[in-house]
C-alpha cells in the first residue's frame, strides 16, 4: 500500500506540475496578444510588417548577445544593458514603408516615441537597414517588453 502511494503522490506532482505550465503558458499567451494588439492599433498605416518575430530570453545579457549576432548593434544597445529589468519577452519587427526617405525617417521616429512611452515596453530599438530610396526604407524595430 505504501508504494501505491507514494506512485499515487509521483503522480499528483506531474499533475500540478503540468498545470503549473499551463498557466504560466497561458500567461505568456495573454501578454503577447496583448501586445500584438497593441501594435495593430498604434502602428501607422505607411508601415508594413513584413516579419515578426519572438524572442524569449529574459536574461539582459543573452538578449544582447543573441541581437548582436543578428547584427543589431548600436551605442543606444550599449546603454540599455543599464537600463532593463527582467524583460519578460522581446519582438522583432522587419518591413519597410513606401515614402520617401525623410518621411519614412518621421514616421518611424514618431512610431518609436510612441512605443516608448506605453508604460509596458521598456525599450525600442529601430534600425533602418539597407539604403533607403525615394520609393522605399526597410527597417528592424526590437521592441523589448
Amino acid at each position: 500500500q505504501r508504494d501505491i502511494f507514494n506512485d499515487y503522490m509521483f503522480d499528483l506532482r506531474v499533475i500540478n506540475g503540468f498545470k503549473q505550465l499551463r498557466s504560466a503558458d497561458r500567461v505568456m499567451t495573454n501578454n503577447i496578444i496583448g501586445v500584438l494588439k497593441f501594435l495593430s492599433r498604434v502602428i501607422p498605416k505607411p508601415i508594413e510588417i513584413t516579419d515578426l518575430s519572438l524572442i524569449k530570453e529574459t536574461n539582459t545579457e543573452n538578449l544582447l548577445n543573441q541581437l548582436y549576432d543578428q547584427g543589431f548593434v548600436s551605442g543606444e544597445m550599449e546603454e540599455m544593458s543599464e537600463d532593463l529589468k527582467n524583460p519578460m519577452f522581446t519582438l522583432r519587427l522587419d518591413g519597410f514603408l513606401e515614402i520617401n526617405e525623410l518621411q519614412a525617417k518621421s514616421v518611424l521616429d514618431r512610431t518609436k516615441l510612441l512605443l516608448e512611452g506605453n508604460g509596458n515596453i521598456q525599450k525600442v530599438f529601430l534600425f533602418e537597414t539597407d539604403q533607403p530610396t525615394d520609393e522605399k526604407t526597410n527597417f528592424n524595430l526590437i521592441i523589448v517588453i
